[in-house]
């Protein structure tokens, strides 16, 4: 098993849930390595008066955790939102260090997450192939058989890790996106491990989402359809399922056990489990909010009736 890299700092993103950022600090107190461990933590703005109050309880939850090696809190003045917020703090991180860990306030980790996604870190950091490390593993068929992980063509945005030049490669604007979509080929090959994902790029593209994660997929992509390491067992989970998220409902769809494994191994060989691409497939189907979304927009309907088309389907 490889050590614990050092100097792998964890950034945790924070807004107005402060319960929930207290839990997650928790989990990530208890893990192996966390005094070991340097913790960014990015708290973003109000987007109102009323969201005053649980803005300011995050920060004081942030400024007092206690149990890692160094504790950093970074506050905005403004709402910059979660795709803004992670592009620029990953960003940040990662002009001080070589990679990153990231966490959003309502993902819990299990005791072994440092020392998996550290030893998959230290692992990969020369495989070029390999984009990113996730910590979650959804509940698909078939992946018991891969005791070490196994290797996906789609990043995952709950509690993952990557290096500086994988990140530092994607253009968030997106410049490749105009030939892309045209050709039929490469649309079918992008979401070969979920039919959501053209979906959600057609709306960041068509300026109706402001999502890291699409845009950091579409990176990796058109670097050459890199791949991410998933556990066997997944090592995170999310509390945001609750409805309280900005961006889930109240689902419990896509949770999956939490393995309590603390010593890792990982796959020799950096190879696609294409079984699994097409468990993920079956797994992620197209959203009918996606796709009702691409709908309004493309039929200009605005203003009251645009909510009110979004709020029934969503």
């Amino acid at each position: 098993m490889n050590k614990i890299g050092k100097n792998v700092p964890v950034v945790v993103f924070a807004y107005n849930r402060p319960r929930h950022l207290e839990a997650t600090l928790g989990a990530l107190r208890r893990a192996h390595g966390a005094s070991e461990t340097d913790v960014l933590i990015f708290c973003d703005g109000p987007r109102s008066r009323s969201e005053q109050m649980s803005v300011n309880e995050v920060r004081d939850v942030a400024k007092n955790a206690q149990g890692f090696q160094s504790v950093k809190v970074l506050t905005s003045d403004e709402n910059r939102g979660l795709g803004d917020s992670v592009i620029r703090g990953v960003s940040h991180a990662l002009s001080l260090y070589e990679s990153v860990i990231v966490i959003e306030d309502d993902v819990e980790v299990s005791p072994g997450f440092l020392n998996y996604m550290c030893g998959a870190l230290n692992e990969y950091v020369s495989a070029s192939k390999v984009f990113s490390i996730s910590g979650y593993s959804p509940p698909v068929e078939g992946k018991e058989r891969f005791n070490d992980g196994f290797f996906i063509p789609r990043i995952c945005s709950w509690g993952w890790a990557t290096w500086r030049d994988r990140w530092q490669s994607v253009d968030w604007n997106l410049g490749e996106y105009a030939a892309f979509i045209k050709d039929r080929s490469r649309r079918v090959e992008f979401c070969r491990a979920g039919r959501d994902m053209l979906d959600m790029l057609i709306n960041q593209a068509e300026g109706e989402s402001e999502s890291w994660a699409i845009r950091f997929d579409f990176g990796r992509f058109i670097s050459g359809n890199r791949l991410t390491l998933y556990p066997s067992s997944s090592l995170v989970k999310n509390s945001g399922m609750d409805g309280s998220g900005e961006h889930f409902e109240n689902s419990q769809r896509y949770q999956s056990p939490m393995s309590q494994r603390t010593e890792f191994s990982f796959p020799l060989l950096v190879d696609e489990a294409n079984e699994l691409t097409v468990a993920f497939s079956e797994f992620y189907p197209r959203r009918l909010r996606s796709r009702l979304a691409i709908l309004a927009r493309r039929m200009r309907v605005h203003g009251p009736a645009r909510k009110a088309f979004r709020f029934v389907f969503r």
